[in-house]
C-alpha cells in the first residue's frame, strides 16, 4: 500500500513539473499610481508627486498596458487624456482625470476634403487666443493669401475663411496663425479637386412663387441640369427640364433620385409627397449622399428624422414682409446670418447633408441688379448641401489621422459583405501607417506635429464624454472583477514531491 501511494506521489510530482498549476495571490489594495499622457504640465506633476507617498509609480499609457499593475486602487491621469477605446483598457477601481486647461491655438477645424473644380473651399473652425495681442488667420495656397480673418486679443471664437479651386488634382492649402510677424502655427489643409461638373438639381414645389421663379431662371442660366415639378392640384402636376434630357419623373423614386445631387423643396411640399417618398429620400440621403435644401417659409412640419433638431422663431414683420429666423440648430453649422439672426444652417444626415434656409426674399438682390450677392448666397447653399463630389471609396474615420498611430479606415464598397450594422453602407478596418502625405484612395495622412492643438481638444472631449458616461451609468467598466492575481506554484515543491517518494522506494528496496 505504501509503495502504491509513493508511486502516485511520484506521478503527481512529475505532472506538476510538466504542467504547474496556478494559485490565486491576493495583493494589498490602496496603492496609487499616475498615468502621464500628452499635455501634462511638468510643474503641476511635480507638485502632485510631492503630495503622494514616496515611491508612487508613474506610467505612460503603453507601459501601464504592458505591466497591468494590480495593486493600484486609484489611478491619477494627467494631460489631455485618452481616446475612448484606450480608457476602456485601463484596469483600476478609481480613475481620476486631472483635466488641463484648454490649449491655445486652433482648437477645431473642418472642411470638405473633396471638391469640384470651381467650388470654393470653406474652412470653419475655432480659435483660442490667450495672448494680449490679436492673431491673424490666413488661408494660403501656393504662397498666396486667399482669405484672412483677425481674432481679437483674448478671444475664444469661431472663424470662417474660404479659397477658390483653380485646377484639378491634390492640393495642400495652409492655415497660418500670425501675430506681429511671428508665425504661431502653419497647418496643412489637404483637398482633392475633381474636374468640374455642374450639380444636378431636382426642385419640387407647390406653386411658382417669386423666390422659386427667380431661382429656376438663375439655375437654368448658369447651366445647372435642372428638373422642376410643381403640384397644381392633388393629382395634377407640371414638370419641366432645363440643361438635361427629359425623362418620366412621376412620383420620384430611387431610380429618379439617383440622377440628382440636390433636392430643393419646402417642408409642406415634402410632407404632402407622402410617407413612401419620404422614406426613399431618407434612404438616399443617409446611404447615397443626396442633399436636401429646405426653403422653410412658415413651418418645418411634424418632427421627423430631418428636422427634429431645428427650431424656427415666431414670424417677424419687417420691410413690408414676414419671415422667420432659425433659433435652434443643435449639431448644425451656421451658413448664413444677418442682423435679424441665423437664416441658414447645415446639418449632417448619414452620408448626406441637409440645409434649412429661411431667407426667401433673395430675389430682391436680382431686382436691385445685385447679381454678385445673389450668386454668392445661392452657390454657398447649393455647394454646402449637394452630394459630395466623388466621395472616396476609402477615407479615415478621424478628421486628423496621424502617421505612426492606429488609423480606422472607412470603406464604401459597392459590393461585398456588410459588416457595420449601425452604418450598413460602410466597412471599417484598422491600420498602422508610417508615411505621411497623400495615400492611395485620395486621402491625407498628417505628421504627428500637425494639428496638435485640434487633436488635443478632440482627445479631451472624448475623455470628458467617456468618463461622464461611466459616472452616469453607475457601472465601473474600468475596474477588474477583483484585485487578485495568479501565479505558478514554485517548482521546488514539485521536485520534493517527486524525489521524496522515489528516495523512500529506493531505501525500502535496499532494506529488503
Amino acid at each position: 500500500m505504501a509503495r502504491l501511494a509513493a508511486l502516485w506521489l511520484i506521478f503527481a510530482g512529475f505532472m506538476g513539473l510538466l504542467f504547474p498549476p496556478q494559485v490565486r495571490d491576493v495583493k494589498p489594495r490602496g496603492g496609487q499610481g499616475v498615468l502621464i499622457t500628452d499635455g501634462a504640465d511638468k510643474k503641476i506633476l511635480r507638485e502632485f508627486f510631492d503630495s503622494l507617498p514616496a515611491g508612487t509609480p508613474a506610467y505612460s499609457y503603453w507601459q501601464y498596458r504592458y505591466e497591468q499593475p494590480r495593486n493600484i486602487d486609484t489611478l491619477h491621469v494627467f494631460g489631455y487624456g485618452l481616446p475612448a477605446d484606450d480608457w476602456r483598457s485601463l484596469a483600476a477601481p478609481v480613475i481620476r482625470w486631472h483635466a488641463p486647461a484648454s490649449p491655445a491655438g486652433i482648437t477645431y477645424a473642418d472642411w470638405e476634403r473633396q471638391l469640384r473644380l470651381g467650388d470654393r473651399l470653406q474652412l470653419y473652425g475655432h480659435y483660442h487666443n490667450n495672448r494680449n495681442k490679436p492673431v491673424m488667420l490666413k488661408l494660403v495656397w501656393q504662397g498666396i493669401v486667399q482669405d484672412s480673418m483677425a481674432v481679437p486679443a483674448g478671444a475664444d471664437t469661431g472663424f470662417h475663411v474660404s479659397a477658390g479651386t483653380y485646377y484639378a488634382g491634390a492640393h495642400s492649402y495652409y492655415l497660418e496663425a500670425v501675430s506681429e510677424d511671428s508665425l504661431l502655427a502653419r497647418e496643412p489643409v489637404p483637398v482633392q479637386v475633381l474636374p468640374a461638373e455642374k450639380l444636378r438639381i431636382l426642385l419640387l414645389a407647390d406653386a411658382p412663387g417669386f423666390e422659386t421663379s427667380f431661382l429656376v431662371n438663375w439655375l437654368a442660366k448658369e447651366g445647372y441640369p435642372l428638373a422642376v415639378r410643381y403640384q397644381l392640384s392633388r393629382l395634377q402636376f407640371s414638370q419641366s427640364f432645363m440643361n438635361m434630357e427629359p425623362f418620366p419623373l412621376g412620383q420620384p423614386g430611387r431610380t429618379q433620385l439617383d440622377k440628382f445631387d440636390l433636392l430643393i423643396t419646402d417642408p409642406l411640399s415634402f410632407a404632402a409627397a407622402g410617407a413612401a417618398f419620404q422614406r426613399t429620400v431618407k434612404e438616399q440621403v443617409e446611404q447615397g449622399g443626396l442633399g436636401i435644401l429646405f426653403q422653410a417659409d412658415s413651418s418645418l412640419g411634424a418632427p421627423s428624422w430631418h428636422n427634429r433638431d431645428i427650431r424656427l422663431s415666431l414670424p417677424v414683420s419687417a420691410q413690408g414682409g414676414r419671415y422667420r429666423t432659425i433659433t435652434g440648430f443643435d449639431g448644425a453649422r451656421v451658413l448664413q446670418q444677418d442682423s435679424s439672426g441665423v437664416r441658414a444652417v447645415l446639418q449632417r444626415a448619414g452620408r448626406g447633408y441637409i440645409v434649412f434656409n429661411t431667407k426667401l426674399n433673395s430675389y430682391g438682390w436680382q431686382l436691385e441688379g445685385n447679381t454678385r450677392d445673389y450668386q454668392r448666397f445661392w452657390k454657398q447653399l447649393l455647394e454646402a448641401g449637394a452630394r459630395n463630389a466623388g466621395e472616396p471609396l476609402t477615407a479615415p474615420a478621424e478628421p486628423f489621422p496621424v502617421a505612426g498611430e492606429q488609423v480606422a479606415i472607412v470603406h464604401r464598397p459597392d459590393t461585398g459583405t456588410v459588416v457595420n450594422t449601425t452604418f450598413p453602407w460602410v466597412q471599417i478596418t484598422a491600420a498602422w501607417l508610417s508615411s505621411p502625405g497623400w495615400q492611395p484612395g485620395g486621402w491625407y495622412l498628417f505628421n504627428p506635429g500637425e494639428w496638435k492643438t485640434a487633436r488635443a481638444v478632440q482627445t479631451m472631449e472624448q475623455s470628458r464624454v467617456f468618463l461622464a458616461q461611466q459616472t452616469a451609468t453607475g457601472v465601473n467598466r474600468l475596474a477588474p472583477a477583483d484585485m487578485q492575481d495568479h501565479r505558478f506554484l514554485h517548482r521546488a515543491w514539485w521536485l520534493l514531491l517527486f524525489f521524496l517518494p522515489a528516495i523512500f522506494l529506493w531505501m525500502e528496496k535496499k532494506l529488503d
